[in-house]
């Protein structure tokens, strides 16, 4: 798969895998139509790899007391739990930031299959999963604007408490219920994400914009409000997170 990235060579239409990095966010359709005939991935997987491992290292203190604040409303967790959270936030361990790079990895490997039976099955295009693959990391530079901004205002606010949602007006909401959950899902950067993913399908599976951009808003809901919110709240309630 790596010798299809092929360094910085133009791709069709003349778009290259370096500058497609940032057209994608300002030129959405025409980056997707020239990835399309030369499909590259490598540039961005580098690129998210080391913001998540960044992010993940430097915002570190805040998320574990994030956690142990979680944890504390839950009488369910026993208390070495929380004590060995303690111990972690000042010294991580490389493993334990780097179990967010394997995680992002893994999930990628599942969303692109998603994808792929989206843009096949429900809209009848044809792409190959190696176009998917491709649109789906450069649809996540998104996410590495994303890690800048909230890692920015994490440092800023000494707090992981940072949204860039529908959940900055209903502070006060429980944060692992549905209702905070689902507002939290109506996200600037998420709404971003789907709307690239949607040229992204009309591009590679040669359909509609408009059919691929509904179809695309589909899973987000899915997403959304079924897994961020309705299991996310589930699963919050019982472990405290």
């Amino acid at each position: 798969m790596v010798e299809t990235d092929a360094s910085s060579q133009p791709a069709a239409g003349g778009i290259s895998p370096v500058s497609a990095l940032w057209n994608v966010l300002l030129e959405p359709k025409a980056t997707f139509e020239g990835l399309r005939e030369r499909p590259a991935w490598l540039w961005p997987f580098i690129l998210i790899m080391v913001a998540v491992f960044a992010f993940g290292y430097v915002t570190w203190p805040y998320q574990v007391d994030q956690r142990i604040e979680m944890f504390s409303q839950n009488e369910n967790i026993p208390p070495q739990v929380i004590e060995d959270a303690r111990a972690s936030r000042d010294n991580p361990v490389v493993w334990q930031v780097a179990m967010g790079d394997a995680f992002v990895a893994i999930v990628s490997l599942i969303a692109c299959g998603i994808w792929l039976m989206v843009g096949n099955v429900m809209l009848g295009g044809n792409a190959s999963f190696k176009q998917i693959w491709s649109v789906y990391w450069y649809a996540s530079m998104v996410g590495f604007v994303e890690m800048i901004i909230k890692g920015g205002m994490t440092m800023m606010k000494g707090s992981a408490d940072v949204y860039t949602s529908l959940a900055l007006l209903t502070p006060n909401l429980e944060k692992t219920g549905f209702a905070f959950r689902a507002l939290d899902a109506v996200d600037l950067f998420s709404v971003w994400f789907f709307a690239l993913m949607g040229f992204a399908l009309a591009a590679v599976c040669k359909v509609n914009t408009k059919k691929a951009m509904i179809a695309s808003f589909v899973v987000w809901a899915v997403y959304a409000f079924g897994l961020k919110a309705g299991l996310g709240s589930l699963v919050g309630s019982m472990f405290g997170m």
